[in-house]
């Protein structure tokens, strides 16, 4: 079983595994310091967060000593108010 596990990642790009749309994830640093647009794309992102739909998430991994989870919140503001 870890052999076809590591036979997939061999055929798959060595390239960081990220979303294209930079108003989300922050835009790599050379980028950032050579465009003036996603500087303010990283800039917006840093100070004011990002919009999320309200709702909550459960996400739980199971490892040797039982079950450890992460659960987020959001509130039905549009940005972070802290």
């Amino acid at each position: 079983m870890p052999e076809q596990n590591s036979r997939g990642f061999d055929n798959q790009a060595k390239e960081p595994v990220n979303v294209a749309d930079g108003k989300i994830v922050l835009p790599p640093k050379d980028k950032v310091m050579s465009s003036m647009e996603e500087l303010i794309h990283q800039f917006m992102l840093v100070t004011q967060g990002m919009n999320v739909p309200p709702g909550e998430i459960y996400f739980g991994h199971e490892n040797p000593k039982g079950e450890l989870g992460f659960t987020s919140t959001a509130a039905a503001a549009a940005r972070r108010t802290g």
